[in-house]
């Protein structure tokens, strides 16, 4: 016995079956006339294959377009959904602005710095800005003053000799200690200086003078207390001593006001 490959199917069978397992072939039967499918199926896989070919770059095009429209599309809603909501909150309660980069105001100030609150009501147009605190609302605290990295302040506008023309901040020499402040006068005068303390103080309206000269009230609660004096006492020094305040503007900077040497009804501002 040998083994031959089936007429019809090709698979290996033994010369003595009586028919193929694989597909029933019978040898005794009418000789099988192989049909020439696989190279019709080839023929056909190779038209296939053709027209893949041929239809390859046109898909490849196409599929370039649809991706270029994806990207478009989806920069095209980022940018629609940046425009429309340009805010964005920070975990503090803060929002920034996504398009231009400006910090926008605070959740509860109308505009200007974190650090301060826009007065509302009888205090609306205060040139001070409120500061948070319910017992002392227009407050100026040790952290806000001094500023940091300011070892001096000077007036907004240039003044006559008959107002400090610098004042100078010290820090604390020790634990024990007061910040010092040095009120600074033209000619051989010298000028005043003092320890100090923040004293917060009833609620009381000042006014004041703007960057623009123009009059303002400002709410102010931070009283300067001025202590251990060095210099000549007179009457400016009275002034000084009794009456300097702290406050803070829209943009959170902080002033000292001084009460004016001429002899006016407002106070005149040092930063």
């Amino acid at each position: 016995m040998s083994l031959v490959n089936c007429p019809k199917c090709g698979k290996r069978i033994s010369d003595k079956a009586a028919e193929c397992p694989a597909c029933g072939y019978c040898p005794d039967a009418i000789p099988y006339e192989k049909e020439p499918l696989k190279q019709v199926a080839s023929d056909d896989h190779a038209v296939k294959r053709g027209a893949r070919r041929h239809l390859s770059p046109v898909f490849l095009a196409v599929a370039a377009l649809a991706i270029a429209g994806i990207s478009f599309t989806g920069g095209f809603m980022l940018s629609g959904f940046i425009e429309a909501d340009p805010l964005h909150e920070n975990p503090d309660g803060t929002t920034v602005v996504v398009d231009d980069g400006e910090p926008s105001a605070p959740a509860d100030a109308a505009a200007g710095s974190a650090s301060v609150i826009k007065p509302e009501g009888e205090w609306k147009d205060s040139f001070s800005w409120q500061t948070g605190d319910e017992a002392y609302p227009f407050s100026v605290s040790n952290e806000d003053f001094p500023p940091e990295g300011i070892g001096a302040l000077t007036p907004l506008e240039k003044l006559s000799s008959s107002y400090p023309f610098q004042i100078n901040l010290a820090d604390a020499e020790t634990t024990d200690s007061l910040p010092g402040i040095g009120f600074c006068m033209a000619g051989d005068h010298g000028g005043y200086s003092y320890d100090y303390e923040l004293k917060q103080v009833e609620t009381t309206e000042i006014t004041v003078l703007d960057r623009s000269g123009e009059k303002r009230k400002a709410m102010v609660n931070t009283k300067l207390a001025l202590t251990g004096l060095i210099g000549e006492r007179d009457d400016k020094e009275r002034l000084i001593c009794q009456n300097c305040y702290l406050l803070k503007d829209e943009n959170g900077e902080v002033y000292l006001a001084i009460p004016d040497m001429e002899g006016a009804d407002n106070y005149i501002l040092y930063c």
